[in-house]
């Protein structure tokens, strides 16, 4: 064995310590200072992870495999990577010194890793003999304080490519010298950083992903200069007090993919130069002052997602306005009016659909019985004035997709369509305030067997509750008061309540018997 490979299996067993290697998941740890395995393989393989459950509505733990390897054909180590490897711990851990062994380290990426302790233990000066290293990214570690100095005399300046640094910790300005980074082309920054955006970010030739998302005391305006950055493909500044309009300029990021400015404090129009960003496939500016009309969008081919909710935005919705690629679309919690054109109603490639809250929107929905929109997962129309009957025709192909539905707060009548079963993965069912929503409940509900809230009040619905009901295991929340109905709740609704299942039964008690502790609305 050579004496480099020597000094590669003492930095990497030194690590594996001084980060308590033995409180680590055993899906991670049980890889690492195996005799009989390569040290080139005890950081590939497995990692952890985490992934949020749209279904179960919480995050879950799950195991990644990778072939990736963090070797080159030396077996020189190049990718030191440890992704959430424990659970949260206050034990305070310090970059060992010996990392400076692994000399053909290129990339340093840990997340949940629980440093407990300022950057300084993180970013150490005998890093500075790592020459090669090309990425930076530190995220979620419980790293503290301000970016010292220190950093730009030990991160190579001529050749890093990437630093990340997702810390919620972090605090003081973003340093102006990140310019000397004069080879950097990913920069992200989140924790508690104060100031403004340095102008001088807008040297950076080679830049082409800017993330700030998360800083929400970083204030000022988008410095003039970041719109010189030609080679930009992603900007994100999510949840910052960022103020000021949005420049034309911005039409001069003609690599863009992927615009983020969500949850600041925009204000002005939305410029109509955004239509020049020809490979934009997200854009979203939810939460902003913005005011006047929606934006010229159509002709934008490869864009996907388009949000613009809980702006000050008005008028009407263009018939012609949704470009062919568009899958979702949010322009929920605005001042928009008018009847939605019916062309809008044939964007079958639709998945995600909120026009919510508006109020000022109407018209009949789907009104092309022959349309397909079988990727549908969400449609959110609360709180306007749309009519007519609920066709369910159109959508029913996306049974085995659509979750959320949500009617609740406009005109529509007619009865329920049976083929209301169809909808087998539904979890968030609302028609409430719909008061010439009449006929009764039908049975094929029971049929809809994710469904955990049901809201049906304030309706002209009749009849008795369909004992049906009561095969919704998953069902939490059922509204049924303001209604017509009659008669008692079904035993198998109230064996729901009984076993802890269903929290919550709203019904009129004048006209509706209860024997299970129900909420009289």
């Amino acid at each position: 064995m050579t004496e480099s490979r020597k000094a590669q299996l003492f930095a990497l067993a030194t690590f594996f310590y001084s980060f308590h290697g033995e409180d680590w998941v055993d899906v991670i740890k049980s890889d690492f200072l195996v005799h009989n395995k390569s040290e080139c393989d005890w950081y590939s393989g497995v990692y952890g992870n985490l992934l949020y459950n749209m279904m179960e509505q919480k995050y879950v733990f799950f195991e990644m495999k990778t072939n990736e390897t963090t070797c080159n054909n030396m077996t020189s180590f190049t990718k030191l990577r440890l992704l959430f490897p424990k659970v949260a711990s206050k034990v305070e851990s310090y970059m060992p010194p010996e990392i400076a062994l692994l000399s053909e380290l290129e990339e340093i990426y840990f997340r949940m890793l629980g440093f407990n302790a300022p950057i300084e233990a993180a970013i150490i000066p005998e890093m500075k003999q790592l020459t090669n290293l090309r990425r930076m990214k530190l995220s979620n570690n419980k790293i503290t304080g301000a970016i010292p100095d220190s950093i730009f005399n030990i991160l190579p300046l001529s050749t890093l490519e990437e630093l990340s640094l997702i810390e919620p910790d972090l605090s003081g300005t973003i340093p102006s010298r990140i310019q000397e980074f004069s080879n950097l082309q990913t920069l992200e920054m989140s924790g508690n950083f104060t100031g403004t955006i340095p102008s001088e970010i807008g040297l950076l030739s080679l830049l082409t992903s800017l993330i700030f998302f998360s800083n929400e005391l970083l204030q000022g305006i988008i410095p003039s200069e970041l719109f010189n950055l030609t080679t930009l493909e992603r900007f994100n500044l999510i949840e910052s007090d960022i103020s000021g309009s949005l420049a034309t300029s911005l039409g001069q990021w003609k690599r863009l993919t992927d615009l983020r400015i969500d949850d600041a404090r925009l204000s002005g129009t939305i410029p109509s130069s955004i239509s020049e960003l020809e490979n934009l496939q997200i854009c979203s500016l939810k939460g902003n002052n913005l005011v006047g009309t929606l934006p010229p969008i159509s002709q934008m081919a490869p864009l996907e997602r388009m949000f613009l909710s809980e702006t000050q935005v008005t008028g009407p919705i263009p018939a012609s306005w949704l470009p062919p690629s568009l899958k979702f679309l949010e322009l929920n919690d605005n001042q928009l009016s008018g009847v939605v054109p019916e062309r809008i109603w044939s964007h079958t490639n639709l998945r995600f659909f909120n026009l919510a809250n508006n109020g000022g929107l109407s018209g009949q929905i789907f009104a092309d019985q022959n349309a397909s929109f079988s990727d549908l997962m969400t449609l959110s129309l609360s709180n306007n004035g749309f009519y007519g009957s609920i066709p369910f025709g159109p959508i029913k192909d996306s049974g085995s997709r659509l979750w959320r539905m949500l009617l609740d707060g406009n005109y529509f009548s007619g009865t329920l369509s049976s083929e209301i079963g169809s909808f087998t993965r539904m979890t968030d069912l609302r028609l409430s305030r719909n008061l010439e929503l009449t006929g009764t409940i039908p049975t094929e509900i029971s049929l809809c067997a994710s469904l955990n809230n049901l809201q049906m009040d304030n309706t002209g619905i009749s009849g008795s509750i369909p004992s049906e009901l009561g095969l919704l295991s998953r069902l939490q929340h059922l509204s049924l008061h303001g209604t017509y109905l009659s008669g008692s709740v079904p035993m198998d609704v109230c064996l729901l309540k009984e076993e802890g299942r269903l929290d919550e039964i709203h019904v009129n008690c004048s006209a509706v018997s209860c024997t299970c502790n129900c909420t009289c609305s």
